[in-house]
């Protein structure tokens, strides 16, 4: 009844103020994520997330998901939750990398629950947000390639990998480049092509292998400039 009473939204106080107020609350409850075993341990983040989405505070709501999603949720096998609240936020997020890395991984809840035809629109929508963003366009790549070979639709499989290898290539984007390669190696195998499927493998490796000289070069790099700064 006292809920009822209180305007929706108004420059003073109202619903969504309460609501915004709630979420402050909860966000201070939160526990560090090394002491997160069960899904009660998350419970803070989960109501903050529902009163920052009451609230309005869409991006805020964003932000709070991320810190669970990968990290917790995804582990946990949530899917079914993950995809209830990542399609809260489509169309709501006013910054591109926040609404293609919603919509990415709205994706991969979707391919695991074996949701595959959605997944594969959402995929589609994140790598169209994504754009002038090579790296994250490649991840996305490679990811809608997996659900098409999922869906045993392998020419398109191909051309999504294909595309994912040479947006990498072109980036020097390593790490997306090989896990491209991989995976197209994985699917030319379960097709029967065992020589293509060691080419592909051979240049994955290859190129992880450069990948990791150039991460401990990187590395060294580092450490000569701290002593000789």
């Amino acid at each position: 009844y006292a809920y009822q009473r209180i305007p929706e939204a108004s420059q003073g106080f109202c619903r969504q103020r309460c609501h915004q107020l709630t979420a402050d609350y909860y966000h201070g409850l939160r526990t560090p994520p090394e002491k997160w075993r069960g899904i009660e341990d998350v419970q803070p983040q989960l109501e903050e997330f529902d009163h920052r989405i009451r609230g309005g505070q869409y991006d805020a709501a964003a932000t709070v998901l991320e810190s669970i999603d990968e990290e917790f949720l995804q582990l946990q096998g949530r899917y079914q939750q993950l995809v209830l609240m990542h399609q809260q936020l489509v169309g709501r997020l006013t910054t591109q990398p926040q609404a293609c890395k919603n919509l990415g991984n709205l994706a991969l809840s979707c391919r695991r629950l074996g949701r595959l035809t959605e997944a594969v629109t959402y995929f589609q929508q994140a790598i169209a947000q994504a754009e002038g963003d090579s790296i994250s366009t490649a991840d996305w790549l490679t990811e809608l390639g997996n659900t098409f070979a999922d869906a045993i639709e392998m020419d398109s499989a191909f051309s999504s990998y294909e595309s994912a290898i040479e947006i990498a290539s072109q980036q020097n984007y390593l790490a997306g480049e090989a896990r491209a390669l991989g995976n197209l190696a994985i699917a030319h195998r379960q097709l029967g092509r065992i020589e293509d499927a060691i080419l592909y493998y051979d240049r994955a490796i290859k190129i992880d292998q450069r990948r990791l000289e150039v991460a401990v070069n990187d590395d060294e790099n580092r450490t000569a400039r701290r002593w000789y700064a």
